[in-house]
């Protein structure tokens, strides 16, 4: 299993143009839902859970196709990792701010925090992959 995973990293990382312009829809997708005003649905009981895995995986995967695109597979450059947290994370904390200006949406920490756990888990996921095929 951790060959035909790492396989499709390196796919990535040799086309990481593609890498590219997936972080670039999933920013586009990001700000495009959080601009849309949120309406309670049907009364009832919420399944809480879901805007906690919506953030989580939606930044694990900005996280996960940025950091191909940065390091792109290269040992030397796995520093740059910190470039591609803090970027990530900037990006939720200004979504975040963004949400201030759209009706019914609320600006919240615990998304931010939410964010970051999915930014960390694809930046760890990532360079692990990394040292383990070396």
């Amino acid at each position: 299993m951790f060959q035909f995973v790492s396989n499709i990293i390196k796919w990535f990382e040799k086309h990481y143009l593609i890498s590219l312009i997936i972080t670039i829809l999933t920013a586009i997708f990001i700000f495009y839902m959080s601009s849309k005003p949120f309406y309670a649905g049907a009364p009832g009981p919420q399944f809480l859970l879901k805007p906690y895995l919506y953030h989580f995986g939606i930044f694990a995967i900005l996280a996960f196709f940025f950091s191909i695109t940065i390091i792109k597979g290269n040992h030397k450059m796995k520093s740059l990792i910190l470039i591609v947290i803090l970027f990530a994370l900037a990006y939720g904390v200004l979504d975040e701010l963004h949400q201030l200006f759209v009706p019914n949406i609320s600006c919240s920490i615990d998304d931010v925090i939410t964010d970051a756990a999915g930014i960390m888990s694809a930046a760890v996921f990532y360079i692990s992959n990394l040292i383990l095929r070396k």
